[in-house]
């Protein structure tokens, strides 16, 4: 088998939200790895956690509350798609738009780079994920505020230290994260201890209001975590608000699945990167809350807290 044929299948997916007044939809494309060996697969965990995300972002924000113009930072662990850390980029930078631009097409990029630095992760050995990312990142004109990283969940030497520290001297930013993104990284219980691991150590490098919102798909009732949390000194508490039916009948009425006509996006990009005209996405017939699995996720926040004796 030459190299060539072993390269995975790529394709392009744009997902709409309806932002929460209604006005218009928050749009992100994303690149899905068509292979059996790779987890780049739009997952129910990403949709859910970027569902409540669009839901809950202004409170978010508020919560976080970067103080005296401190950059907002956000990094996405195990990001595959990366549907969520690129989602959240773009409601960065919605909210950096200047008083005069209404429109999400004459958002202020350069304005947004300067408020907000999203860190997109995955591990060292998936090459070819982590360059999805990024070209993702490019498609969508975010290669100033979205960076890629590498990252193995446990190795805290010089990987972690790159990911908590800000790539531009020019940002306003002592290090660490002020909200921390996982879908669907709880999926294989070796992984658990090590990943865990990781976020008590972001954490304790973050400032106070630091939460690592997860979006996690039950495959099993056996699983218990709750010695790891104790393990690492972690605090967590399932996320209620809004109802998860609630929110799948919003995802049914709101959110678009499109998948681009472009083989490869191929063809010559538009104005931001992407594919020219609307024509070059068709929708794909799936209604988003009945994909298999998406019922049985629940969304958890974690933070510090302390040890149970």
């Amino acid at each position: 088998m030459d190299v060539q044929s072993r390269q995975p299948q790529r394709m392009l997916r744009r997902v709409s939200m309806a932002d929460t007044d209604g006005s218009h939809a928050v749009s992100v494309v994303v690149q899905e790895l068509v292979d059996p060996s790779y987890g780049s697969y739009l997952w129910p965990s990403a949709l859910i956690l970027s569902a409540f995300m669009c839901l809950s972002w202004r409170q978010l924000v508020a919560d976080m509350a970067p103080a005296g113009g401190r950059t907002l930072r956000i990094l996405e662990l195990g990001a595959g798609t990366a549907l969520p850390g690129l989602l959240a980029a773009r409601l960065c930078a919605q909210h950096a738009r200047t008083a005069g631009q209404a429109a999400p097409e004459q958002l202020d990029m350069q304005a947004a780079e300067s408020v907000c630095e999203v860190v997109l992760t995955d591990h060292p050995d998936s090459a070819d994920v982590l360059a999805s990312m990024a070209r993702a990142a490019d498609l969508n004109g975010m290669s100033g505020m979205v960076r890629v990283e590498p990252l193995a969940w446990g190795d805290f030497g010089d990987g972690m230290h790159k990911v908590l520290h800000p790539a531009a001297a020019t940002l306003q930013s002592a290090g660490g994260f002020d909200l921390i993104l996982g879908a669907d990284v709880m999926y294989d219980p070796k992984d658990f201890d090590d990943l865990l691991a990781t976020v008590a150590f972001i954490l304790e490098r973050s400032p106070p209001h630091a939460v690592f919102l997860m979006a996690y798909q039950e495959r099993s009732s056996r699983r218990s975590v709750q010695w790891l949390l104790d393990k690492w000194g972690l605090a967590a508490e399932q996320v209620h608000t809004p109802a998860l039916f609630d929110m799948l009948d919003w995802i049914e009425a709101s959110v678009t699945l499109e998948r681009c006509l472009l083989p490869d996006a191929g063809g010559r990009p538009g104005a931001r990167g992407l594919p020219s005209g609307r024509s070059s996405y068709a929708a794909e017939g799936i209604q988003p809350a009945s994909l298999p699995g998406i019922t049985s996720v629940s969304l958890w926040a974690m933070r510090l807290g302390p040890i149970a004796a």
